[in-house]
């Protein structure tokens, strides 16, 4: 974590309401050891911040709530996007228009988008800022933000070669902003 990921966080932390809640699952994988590293230094920041540890099957993610996972390490750009939604998924619903809101409110189906980012592109952030609100005006939205280097496998099964990278139900699929 940079200097400067810590004065985000600590410009957010004054800014945060109540107590933020995220459930750090871990697996048998290497890379579960930079996810744990992450939430004790998140933590060491904003000790508010209540952070639920579980032992998961496959691969480890955050999870802000039941239907927004980061299967990311959010640092660097994607700090201001991931803390936006840890201070609440549901107030970033207000982004969308009303005629959104009420389009996704009329869901029947579960819809699950995944979007695949890089911590060293320009464009993700934004991307995934855009994203983030569907998941808080529909909990029939399941948002996923993966890094795809991070976990390469997984963009590769989804041939995923550039970011963002934006796939809905494993079938439609967007590239860029």
């Amino acid at each position: 974590m940079t200097p400067q990921d810590k004065r985000i966080i600590a410009q957010w932390r004054r800014r945060i309401k109540g107590r933020p809640r995220l459930v750090l699952s871990i697996a048998k994988d290497p890379r579960s050891m930079e996810f744990e590293a992450f939430c004790k230094a998140l933590n060491r920041l904003v000790p508010e911040l209540d952070i639920e540890r579980e032992k998961g099957d496959s691969t480890p993610e955050i999870r802000i709530s039941d239907n927004l996972h980061y299967r990311a390490v959010p640092l660097g750009p994607e700090l201001g996007p991931f803390l936006k939604a840890l201070q609440g998924v549901d107030t970033l619903a207000g982004a969308l228009t009303p005629a959104i809101r009420d389009r996704l409110s009329e869901l029947g189906l579960p819809a699950t988008l995944k979007i695949f980012i890089s911590s060293r592109c320009p464009f993700c952030p934004h991307t995934v800022s855009r994203l983030l609100p569907l998941a808080g005006a529909s909990c029939r939205v399941q948002l996923s933000v993966v890094d795809a280097l991070l976990f390469n496998e997984e963009a590769m099964a989804a041939r995923v070669r550039s970011v963002p990278a934006t796939i809905l139900d494993d079938q439609f699929r967007w590239t860029g902003l």
